[in-house]
């Protein structure tokens, strides 16, 4: 296979590594920027996925990127939110993380997923051409297009969906908001990280995810607030320093008698980066117990433990 065929075999199958690195080897001669950011990206995933590393660039991948992003990301470039390469993440080599507006997705989709391994998008407020947010003749804010967005198909592709900093319909009793929809979306079959960062979303919305046939079972939902799982609680063990134990509000243990383990309000269990969700699932690493299974008490007594030495 040439260059530009395994390309299209890594847009096409992203979590094979040996396609990536076949790559890098053929680029060596004319691009050995981007073959060294391929195998140094892949040898971070590998470490983050045993536990060694934390999320984060590193200054070797931060100097490649600084330089070099913007011609690697050159051709979805158009498709990020205001065209800004600065918005497009890697990982293992490639683009694979964009903040883009729904509509966009729901047009060029099929398109998009051939130019470039995207597995995460975070879908942003609508906006038009000079970067202004879409009003309508009133002047108020032009709706985000939830119902176009969550019928289209391709959504099935993503391993991670955001809803960054966007105005949801809340949800409440007797009223659902947008979040339920999402919750009862067909195509998110492949998603274990939805993300709601800067986005005000309500405690039955919580409630609606966990009632989702699909958003259930996923690993992580992030933020989750106060009160909605597990609760990091600070204590002082007198003679042994500083522990941390996790409290878990007897709301939601109800929630979890009636539909069972929900990976998600368990982030000491199953918390991971959105770029590794989907990996560990597929091994088998995680969910560190198999959704729906019945209450069992140890999911609450002190799920993640640690010790610092004593002042």
């Amino acid at each position: 296979m040439n260059v530009n065929e395994i390309f299209q075999k890594i847009c096409e199958a992203p979590e094979d590594n040996e396609l990536r690195l076949e790559y890098a080897r053929l680029i060596e001669p004319s691009d050995p920027d981007h073959a060294e950011l391929i195998r140094f990206q892949i040898g971070l995933a590998a470490d983050r996925r045993l536990g060694t590393r934390l999320y984060g660039l590193e200054a070797t991948e931060r100097q490649l990127l600084e330089a070099n992003s913007a011609r690697w990301a050159h051709n979805i470039a158009k498709f990020s939110a205001h065209g800004q390469t600065t918005l497009i993440e890697f990982d293992r080599g490639f683009p694979a993380h964009i903040r883009m507006h729904p509509d966009l997705f729901v047009e060029y989709a099929d398109f998009i997923f051939r130019l470039a391994p995207i597995r995460h998008i975070d879908f942003i407020k609508p906006y038009d051409e000079d970067g202004k947010l879409l009003t309508d003749d009133n002047g108020n804010l032009v709706p985000f297009p939830m119902d176009r967005l969550l019928a289209c198909t391709q959504l099935s592709r993503l391993d991670s969906v955001g809803f960054s900093n966007v105005e949801l319909k809340l949800g409440f009793p007797g009223d659902p908001g947008d979040v339920s929809k999402i919750a009862a979306c067909p195509h998110l079959t492949r998603c274990q990280y939805l993300n709601f960062a800067f986005t005000t979303i309500t405690e039955y919305d919580y409630l609606a995810l966990a009632e989702g046939e699909l958003t259930r079972k996923m690993l992580v939902v992030a933020p989750l607030w106060r009160g909605v799982g597990e609760d990091l609680v600070h204590d002082i063990e007198v003679g042994q320093g500083e522990y941390v134990r996790t409290d878990f509000s007897d709301e939601w243990k109800a929630v979890e008698r009636r539909l069972g383990y929900i990976p998600w309000l368990h982030p000491s269990h199953n918390g991971v980066n959105r770029y590794d969700a989907r990996w560990h699932f597929e091994q088998g690493k995680l969910p560190k117990y198999p959704p729906g299974s019945p209450q069992n008490p140890e999911w609450y007594d002190i799920p993640r433990e640690w010790k610092r030495p004593s002042w």
